[in-house]
């Protein structure tokens, strides 16, 4: 290395000064990636060492191709090999390299693995994983998977809120919004506001509240008020409409000054506002415009403004005040776990930095690195840019910030990236100097270039983010051609047109089959429409040339539809596009299940997978499964594998053991498997085996499931990608090149020769309500909640549409060669004849209206010039319908064919059940169910049950008992019942003698009220239903030895909706006599369960005198109450339920004997509300205790018969050696 070398240097870097911050702007194609690469080498060359060169990219893959292209420099300058061109130029800027020089690169690649880049969140893990003391962190942490750690940290808050015992205004606001919606899309629903980082808008603050209520009028003011408004808007009707809103609002008012509750209040004022006053104005909305220019009324139009501006919904204070009671509880856990997110990366840092030993740390750092080179720094937020800030800007050591992006590419808004705070650091590194900007595109031909520029440089760009410095084509060789060697157009502008104005899903069925009919012909057409001239070479297109860009995957599925039609071979490819799959959630839905088997959400969405394939139509079925369910069972083995670290042993029996290849490469064959999202079987096995296979590369098959949890959550969700290079690209059923179809967000950082823009019709946008809307006020990012006030809803509009701008630039530069573009506007001078007649579709909705405004304009200025740029109408297709005949074609033959099987398909169709979760209500409903006695004359046949009854006598009080007589039945009023008698605290009914005193109780009302709500139970009935309760709670009993004498009220040894299970009893278990078989280790020994579950929920378990009793709870309404009827009653209906519930206690009690029994069982309950405390003691209650022998019996009948007590419980039948194993009960 003793000879002097010169090198190739990028004149761009001339441009950048050495020793300042700076901000370098590359619009698309302009060589970012290829300025930042030899930027670090700049740097190296000056002297620096490698480990002093940080280096932030957005992505990944970004990582590894920012990390492959400085090694291969650094490798090209140390072993400099001949025919290089950059190897002593002959003409232009290089780098002098003498042997000192040389020497530091070669030690710079040899120990290159030690190079400092990564994304921002591998710089933020390394920091607090290197400085653990100063982060305050602990050295090993745990990755979590963000979204299962809120919900399980919501769900134990929310438990919290809503306990029984629970009090507390924060309580109703949530059961008031839980009227809306249930707790799992209430989670869905607040997890996005536990990752925004903007300020929750309006604010919540309690004080301003109180001050807007205590702004508002009196109702004594009310009479004066109502006359000034009658005097200001002159018309009766709409007068008087005002002033029923004001009086609604003093009333309101009124009652805030007398209990100062600002959640009640809140409640009332949403109430109040959501209320409609004419069809489609609710009173938040109408009031204030009808109060608009009244000089009169208007100290009150600036109190309702007041009041507004801090009156968030109920669901907006559980924005404010439920989320941070989540975060922390989750932060808590965290810390006690040593467990992390990809967010808390980011801010745990920034919180140390700016901790008590934020000063240590940020010394340590800086005297690591010297410099920093940020990529994609538009998709920079708050958080990033504050950690940058006070690391390099705010250093008085001479360290050197470089930030790199396009604001033009800012498309993330999303995800809390946020241009805004790019701006604001813009100005601080540039202090009013413009930034280095990359002018010139070497992706594009100059035709493509000079259309895109027409477009985007003047008239586009809305914002404060412009196109005010066009770029130049950086490589004249590269051109287009058609057939006879002539430059070939670089736009074609499509327009849609028919006799009737077209929907949308004619729309996209019309661009779908011009689509494929064009990539046709420019793929397999002679002579060739297209050739593509780069790099001194001449080529036709390919299939694997073209992109077909849309707004949403709805929007490529239709093209997909087309494609397919034309026999032109295509994919969903994405950067990210096997996490993008169905089957990548599926995977993903059962490895948060196995992490956590007793979350029933997450059960439930991992039964529906193929892994499980639970039919939709059974899942209701599976919501409360037991923990021996089979199900259950399975989830609960591979959680073993998993906590034992045993990645590769999960992932294998996800695969091997559960029917997955069978069911989807079998029978999906036939039609009567599941079908897949990705359309066939052969698709969807591929892609699970390729997804697995990547989580087993990326742990060593070591990791456990919360940390694969956590590894596949950010794949799906886009924030990473595996390490192998092309690990999130779906693998394709064969190599042919192929179209790939993706949405313009997923085609940032990509290049096509031809590209197609097929989508951006529609408004885009979950249609979530509750989702955040984003503005900014003074550059601050400010999140949203419905309803927002007209100037936020255009600030919210506008930054909208901005985005969306952004969004069309990023689509259009993708092109190299060739683009075409829907157009809707008016037809070019001269071709207005070929839309005579006919109709386009609109108005445009979604992103493309923009760009459509924009066109119009350059038509109408003759854009469209038939050589460079080309117009053709399009006549509207159809969609193509689907063909029934055939689907019942095919579902007749395999009728057919099942028929024909006979007992093969009967043996096939045993072997493949799912096993039995079975309950009493299951194996009555299976026999006819519930029996209503008529409620006049006699009432309840069949054999007579041999319990106590309590003869009730006549008595006084005729008229309760008439308003008793009067609830409704029904199942909601006996859920509602339930419910209440579930959750009330029987020592406040044992304190109150008065039922009315004892109902007026604010938390007994609340509770009525809300129980009421939930059930559907009309509120006239509540005074009626708790003078019920009371009553049944503190009616004297004596049963089976026991007295007591203030009624049920008395018990405190008692557990409320107490659940049990045990296994379907088989031949092949020790009945329920003998002993527990167990191990030489003394443990249980486990058994098969072959036949499934019984399960129950008993309404009140009880202890009295050593003996447990349950107790189960009945509105039902009958003709009449003497002990032969309900006796009757109970025999027709709760026979059966007796003697599995009785089964269960047994068993829960561990009885296996007779003197046990006589011991520790006292007997069952029957207690009938609407019959208790009517007349003598004990009336309306029914009791029994059977005998040890009946027990017995009851255990022998369920296990040998197939219909014991001549109910079905099993229609299959055991099915020996494939069961789950179970300790038994």
């Amino acid at each position: 290395m003793s000879e002097r070398l010169r090198f190739a240097r990028p004149s761009v870097l001339d441009a950048i000064p050495a020793e300042r911050h700076t901000v370098i702007e590359a619009s698309a194609g302009t060589g970012k990636t290829f300025t930042l690469e030899h930027l670090v080498v700049e740097r190296l060359v000056r002297g620096a060492r490698l480990e002093e060169v940080l280096v932030v990219t957005f992505t990944e893959k970004a990582t590894r191709e920012m990390r492959a292209r400085v090694r291969a420099t650094l490798d090209a300058i140390v072993h400099p090999r001949a025919g290089d061109p950059r190897v002593n130029p002959a003409e232009g800027p290089a780098w002098e390299l003498d042997a000192g020089a040389r020497t530091r690169l070669l030690e710079a690649l040899v120990g290159f693995d030690r190079a400092p880049i990564s994304t921002i969140h591998g710089f933020c893990q390394r920091v607090l994983v290197e400085n653990a003391f100063q982060s305050q962190r602990p050295f090993r942490q745990v990755l979590v998977e963000p979204r299962r750690a809120f919900g399980r940290a919501f769900r134990d808050t929310l438990r919290a809120i809503l306990a029984p015992r629970a009090a507390g205004a924060l309580r109703e606001v949530v059961l008031r919004v839980l009227e809306d919606t249930d707790a799992p899309r209430l989670e869905a629903a607040l997890f996005p506001w536990y990752l925004e980082r903007g300020a929750p808008r309006p604010s919540w603050d309690r004080a301003r509240f109180a001050a807007a209520m205590d702004g508002l009028w009196t109702p004594a003011e009310q009479p004066a008020l109502a006359q000034r408004v009658r005097e200001a808007i002159g018309r009766r009707d709409l007068a008087a409409r005002v002033v029923k809103q004001l009086g609604l609002l003093a009333r309101i008012a009124e009652r805030w000054r007398a209990n100062r509750d600002p959640l009640e209040a809140i409640l009332a004022v949403d109430g109040w506002g959501r209320a409609e006053v004419v069809k489609d104005e609710p009173a938040r909305a109408w009031l204030p415009s009808r109060l608009k220019g009244k000089e009169a009324l208007g100290a009150e139009r600036a109190a309702l403004e007041a009041l507004l501006a801090v009156a968030t919904s109920p669901f907006g204070v559980l924005v404010h005040e439920l989320v941070p009671r989540v975060r922390a509880r989750l932060d808590a856990e965290k810390a006690r776990l040593g467990e992390v997110d990809f967010d808390d990366m980011l801010r745990l840092v920034h919180e140390a930095l700016e901790g008590p030993g934020g000063e240590a740390l940020a010394a340590t750092l800086r005297s690591q690195y010297r410099f920093a080179l940020v990529d994609e720094f538009q998709d920079t937020d708050e958080l990033q840019w504050a950690i940058f800030r006070r690391l390099f800007v705010e250093s008085r050591a001479g360290h050197v910030l470089y930030v790199i992006g396009d604001p033009k590419q800012a498309i993330y808004g999303f995800r809390n990236a946020d241009v805004h705070t790019y701006r604001q650091a813009r100005e601080r590194l540039m202090g009013g100097a413009a930034p280095v900007r990359l002018g010139r595109n070497f992706r594009s031909t100059a035709r493509v270039i000079d259309a895109y520029n027409a477009v985007f440089a003047e008239g586009f760009f809305q914002g404060d983010i412009r196109y005010d410095e066009p770029v130049a084509c950086g490589d004249p060789s590269r051109r287009a051609i058609g057939p006879g060697g002539e430059d070939a157009p670089a736009m074609t502008l499509w327009t849609v047109a028919g006799a009737e104005k077209p929907s949308a899903a004619e729309l996209r069925a019309t661009l779908g089959d011009r689509i494929a009919r064009e990539v046709k012909a420019l793929v397999e057409g002679e002579p060739a429409p297209l050739r593509i001239v780069e790099k001194g070479r001449t080529r036709r297109v390919g299939y694997a040339d073209v992109f077909v860009l849309t707004r949403n995957a709805r929007e490529a599925e239709a093209i997909a539809e087309a494609l397919a039609r034309h026999g032109v071979p295509h994919a969903f490819y994405k950067q990210d596009g096997l996490f993008d799959t169905q089957e990548a959630r599926d995977v993903l839905d059962v490895l948060r299940a196995v992490a956590d088997p007793s979350d029933r959400s997450a059960r439930l969405r991992a039964w529906l997978t193929p892994f499980f394939a639970v039919p939709l139509s059974s899942l209701a079925a599976c919501r409360d499964l037991d923990p021996q369910h089979p199900l259950v069972a399975r989830l609960f083995r591979l959680r073993q594998l998993a906590e034992r670290h045993d990645g590769a042993g999960l992932l294998r029996a996800l695969v091997e053991e559960s029917g997955l290849v069978r069911r989807l490469l079998f029978l999906d064959s036939t039609g009567r498997g599941r079908e897949s999202a990705s359309g066939d079987g052969e698709r969807a096995l591929t892609n699970i085996q390729h997804v697995i296979e990547v989580l087993l590369e990326e742990s060593g098959g070591r990791r456990g499931v919360d940390e694969l949890v956590a590894r596949l959550e950010a794949f799906v969700e886009g924030r990473a990608e595996p390490m192998s290079g092309e690990g999130a690209v779906q693998r394709l059923e064969s190599d042919r090149p192929a179209v790939q179809l993706l949405t313009m967000h997923k085609s940032k950082g990509l290049e096509a020769g031809v590209v197609f823009l097929a989508g951006g019709f529609t408004k885009g946008g979950s249609g979530d309500r509750h989702e955040p809307l984003i503005a900014h006020e003074d550059g601050q990012r400010e999140a949203w909640l419905r309803p927002v006030p007209d100037e936020v809803e255009e600030r919210v509009a506008r930054e909208a549409r901005e985005e969306d701008e952004r969004l069309l630039y990023v689509a259009l530069t993708r092109a190299k060669a060739r683009l075409y573009v829907p157009y809707l506007g008016p037809p070019p001078p001269g071709a207005e004849g070929a839309l005579a007649g006919l109709e386009r579709y609109g108005p445009l909705r979604g992103p493309l209206r923009w760009l459509d405004e924009r066109l119009a304009a350059l038509v109408r200025g003759g854009f469209v010039d038939g050589d460079a740029v080309t117009w053709e109408r399009v006549e509207v297709r159809p969609p193509e319908p689907r063909d029934v005949a055939a689907d019942r074609a095919a579902l007749e033959a395999l009728e057919v064919r099942e028929a024909r099987g006979g007992a093969r398909w009967d043996a096939l169709r045993e072997a493949h059940a799912g096993y039995v979760l079975t309950s009493y209500t299951r194996m009555k409903s299976r026999e006819g169910g519930y029996v209503a006695p008529p409620l006049e004359g006699e009432g309840g046949a069949g054999e007579e049950f041999t319990g106590e009854v309590a003869e009730p006598a006549p008595g006084a009080a005729l008229a309760l008992e008439e308003e008793l007589d009067a609830l409704p039945g029904g199942a909601g009023m006996g859920v509602f019942l339930h419910g209440v008698l579930e959750d009330l605290d029987p020592a406040e009914v044992k304190a109150v003698a008065d039922a009315d005193a004892w109902a007026a109780r604010p938390r007994v009302a609340r509770l009525f009220e809300a129980r009421a709500r939930t059930s559907g139970v009309d509120a006239a009935h509540l005074p009626a239903a708790a003078r019920l309760i009371h009553r049944a709670l503190r009616a004297p009993q004596r049963f089976g030895g026991v007295h007591l004498e203030g009624g049920f009220c008395e018990l405190e040894e008692r557990v409320a909706e107490m659940s049990f299970h045990y296994p379907i009893p088989e031949r092949a278990h020790p009945p329920l006599e003998a002993p527990r078989p167990v191990s030489e280790q003394g443990e249980a020994r486990p058994f098969a369960i072959e036949r499934g579950v019984i399960r129950g929920v008993v309404d009140l378990v009880f202890e009295r005198a050593g003996r447990t009793f349950f107790l189960d709870w009945k509105s039902d309404r009958l003709p009449r109450w003497d002990p032969a009827a309900l006796g009757a009653h109970v025999q027709a209906n709760y026979a059966l339920q007796a003697k599995l519930y009785t089964l269960g206690i047994v068993r829960l009690l561990d009885v296996r004997d007779e003197a046990a029994y006589e011991a520790r069982f006292g007997g069952l309950l029957y207690c009938f509300l609407r019959a208790m405390g009517r007349g003598e003691e004990g009336s309306g209650v029914v009791f029994e205790r059977p005998a040890w022998e009946d027990v017995r019996a009851w255990e022998r009948e369920l296990r040998e018969s197939r219909t014991p007590f001549g109910y079905v419980i099993d229609p299959r039948g055991a099915r020996p050696g494939r069961g789950v194993t179970g300790a038994g009960a």
